[in-house]
C-alpha cells in the first residue's frame, strides 16, 4: 500500500556522463520498466585514515516519473566492488529514510548520499523496487558505473553523471 509523501517515476530511467569513465546515453530505457531515473555522482574527497585510503564519493540521483501512472520507490539494493577486491551488498527501505511517491502531481525525488571505497576507483550498479497502487512490484536496474579519483590532489574531483 503506498503511503502519501514525494513522488517518484515508473517510466524510463537517465544516465549521462559528467566525466565518463562509464558512458551511458542520456536516455536508457530498461526492460524492467519504463521509469526515468537521473542523477549525478561526484568524488568529494579522499583522506588517509591509519595509513590506508579511504575514498568518498557524493551523489545526487534525482528520480522522475515520465508516466501518469503512481508509483512508490520501496527498496534499494546497491552492490558496490572496489578495485581493492570487496564486494558490499547495501540493502534497504527506500532512500535516506524515505519511501517517496512520485505521481503526475509530483513527478519527481531527488536525494544525496555517499559512498566510501578503500581503493582509489570501483564501480557500483544496483536495483530501485517500486510499487503500483495495485501492490505489484517492478525492478528498476541501474547498470554499473565506475567510480574514479584524481590521483593528483590539484586537480579538482572527478565524477560522473548517470
Amino acid at each position: 500500500m503506498m503511503t502519501a509523501g514525494p513522488s517518484m517515476p515508473s517510466q524510463a530511467w537517465t544516465m549521462s556522463a559528467m566525466k565518463t569513465s562509464s558512458p551511458i546515453p542520456p536516455l536508457t530505457r530498461f526492460p524492467s520498466s519504463t521509469s526515468s531515473l537521473k542523477g549525478f555522482f561526484s568524488m568529494i574527497r579522499q583522506k588517509e585514515a591509519q595509513n590506508s585510503h579511504v575514498y568518498w564519493w557524493r551523489y545526487c540521483i534525482r528520480l522522475e516519473n515520465l508516466d501518469s501512472d503512481v508509483v512508490q520507490l520501496r527498496e534499494r539494493h546497491w552492490r558496490i566492488f572496489s578495485l581493492s577486491g570487496t564486494l558490499e551488498t547495501v540493502r534497504g527501505r527506500g532512500v535516506v529514510g524515505r519511501e517517496p511517491v512520485l505521481s503526475k502531481e509530483q513527478p519527481a525525488f531527488q536525494y544525496s548520499s555517499h559512498v566510501s571505497l578503500q581503493a582509489s576507483s570501483g564501480h557500483m550498479w544496483g536495483t530501485f523496487r517500486f510499487e503500483r497502487p495495485d501492490g505489484s512490484h517492478f525492478d528498476v536496474r541501474i547498470p554499473p558505473f565506475s567510480l574514479e579519483s584524481n590521483k593528483d590532489e590539484k586537480t579538482p574531483p572527478s565524477g560522473l553523471h548517470w
